[in-house]
């Protein structure tokens, strides 16, 4: 019920989800295409720009990775040789998507559906004894609909989640693709903690009486039950272990939560050769958010949405610094009540099919902000897409 999976985000200049720094990283030469024929060239080139991406992902759990950096070695990772401070910093503040149960998935080659997002707001790296140990910390949220017995629940859950992740990286390429596998050595620390601030519905007459009866602690136990749910759903998901990739000609970083054979790349929403900083399938129940970046500013990126089912979208986009004032009513599902002058961009794209919009922002690094169109009782089904 808790995957989870993450989107990663576009390297550094092109302001990542998988170059996972909270403040932009450095300008793309203006010419991608000579880049990319160079990097072709050079495979080992690649192999010491995702020693980099990778390692700063060290796992970078969950979903986040790191701006390209320079690594020691082409092939190997040791962990003294991985730049802590730069990993941390590369995961600070980013939005790590969690997926949606497996069963929720179109067909067998469709991607994961986002449900959830993580806000990672604390890091620590410790090196030592051959392994790298990660610890994360940072609220987030996840959609839940469930009917047990008298009682059934139907709402975006506030979440509390920790995470220790330990382990060991080794690279490989292939096939144009650069990968890193992290392999753990034991198993995770987890802790998540679902908030108790839930609208409880009796299915039964039974049941609503019971909701009202203050001896009852009716919403203290159904919150007790989805922290014990979703911390072993989030345990058994990163014994798993990750992948990092690069595809070389795309010029396009990535990973997944799971070991990938040699040169191949995760499952993604739009699956063209267009690099991307976003690209991710998302359920928009009603009352429903997603959240993303932060994202590098810019003069102008590209929004691709394909709603699949349902009315549609609406997208906002506000700077990084008034994020945590906004934080609340992104969680809680009501996006509508983010202050209007703190958005720098904001838009719907309603009706089935293939949409497209721009957006300018070139003062600030900032978060995109998305949740189902208005006054609809329909859940969207959208593939979304952020590019240069």
């Amino acid at each position: 019920m808790w995957a989870l999976r993450r989107r990663c985000s576009k390297m550094a200049g092109r302001a990542p989800r998988l170059s996972a720094s909270a403040v932009p990283g450095p300008a793309l030469p203006s010419d991608g295409r000579s880049r990319r024929r160079a990097s072709q060239r050079r495979p080992g080139a690649a192999l010491r720009r995702l020693a980099g991406i990778a390692l700063a992902f060290s796992l970078a759990l969950l979903a986040a990775c790191a701006p390209p950096l320079k690594a020691e070695s082409a092939a190997t990772a040791s962990p003294s040789s991985v730049p802590s401070n730069r990993m941390c910093a590369a995961l600070i503040d980013r939005f790590v998507g969690l997926a949606a149960p497996s069963g929720n998935r179109t067909t067998a080659e469709s991607p994961a559906t986002l449900a959830g997002q993580w806000w990672v707001r604390s890091c620590s790296l410790q090196l030592g004894r051959g392994e790298l140990i990660l610890r994360l910390k940072g609220p987030g949220w996840y959609w839940v609909e469930l009917e047990q017995g008298d009682f059934g629940l139907r709402q975006q859950v506030g979440l509390d989640i920790e995470a220790e992740l330990a382990g060991t990286v080794r690279i490989g390429y292939r096939a144009g693709v650069v990968s890193l596998w992290f392999e753990p050595t034991r198993a995770p620390i987890v802790s998540v903690h679902a908030s108790d601030d839930l609208d409880v519905h009796g299915t039964n007459a039974w049941g609503s009486l019971l909701g009202f009866l203050p001896l009852v602690p009716i919403r203290a136990r159904v919150a007790e039950q989805l922290s014990e749910q979703a911390t072993a759903a989030f345990r058994e998901r990163l014994v798993q272990g990750a992948t990092v990739t690069y595809d070389v000609g795309q010029d396009q970083p990535d990973l997944a939560l799971q070991q990938l054979g040699a040169g191949a790349t995760p499952l993604r929403a739009f699956r063209d050769r267009a690099s991307w900083i976003i690209n991710d399938r998302l359920q928009l129940p009603p009352g429903a958010t997603h959240a993303f970046g932060p994202v590098a500013p810019a003069s102008e990126y590209h929004l691709d949405v394909v709603n699949e089912r349902g009315p549609g979208l609406e997208y906002r986009a506000l700077c990084a610094r008034d994020m945590p004032a906004s934080f609340d009513r992104v969680r809680s599902g009501s996006a509508q009540r983010i202050e209007r002058r703190v958005l720098v961009a904001s838009g719907m794209l309603l009706g089935s099919g293939r949409h497209a919009a721009e957006l300018h922002v070139p003062g600030c690094p900032f978060y995109l902000v998305v949740s189902p169109a208005p006054d609809t009782k329909q859940t969207t089904l959208a593939d979304l897409r952020l590019r240069t």
